[in-house]
């Protein structure tokens, strides 16, 4: 079988004011799945799937198979980072996979968010709310090609 990974689009997440939480989203996830497991590990405390579930806290550090999802996931989305790296070259994607690295925080501060930056985020609702340039940047931050 080969893994499954899913996504949900920036409009999508924020067509409702409220995001979708994992207790909406691991429901309909384990729904789309082509076959039906006898038993679901997941990480963390909290159950939302069902009385099928095993939950496992700290899932990667002690299940094999949390862990190697975790991994499957965690390049699925650097792909895609890198991907859309493309497209906004501004806030090298290629290299911190959007989280606030010094790079991404230039980009953000010197051209705004892109299409693909949820503006329910605190960070970027800020940015657009003070609509300051430079805001995000560091005092002594410096644009010199690395992330």
């Amino acid at each position: 079988m080969s893994p499954i990974v899913s996504g949900m689009s920036v409009s999508l997440i924020e067509r409702d004011p409220r995001p979708p939480t994992p207790r909406e989203l691991e429901p309909r996830a384990v729904a789309a799945l082509p076959v039906s497991p006898d038993v679901f590990l997941v990480d963390g405390k909290w159950n939302f799937v069902g009385e099928r579930a095993r939950m496992v806290v700290r899932g990667d550090c002690e299940s094999v198979s949390i862990a190697a999802a975790s991994i499957v996931v965690k390049v699925a989305r650097d792909a895609l980072m890198s991907s859309l790296a493309g497209l906004y070259p501004h806030y090298a994607f290629e290299a911190n996979k959007g989280y606030p690295a010094p790079r991404h925080l230039w980009g953000l501060s010197a051209y705004g968010p892109s299409p693909i930056h949820r503006r329910l985020y605190a960070p970027i609702r800020k940015l657009l709310d003070e609509g300051v340039p430079g805001r995000l940047l560091p005092e002594r931050s410096v644009c010199n090609g690395s992330g």
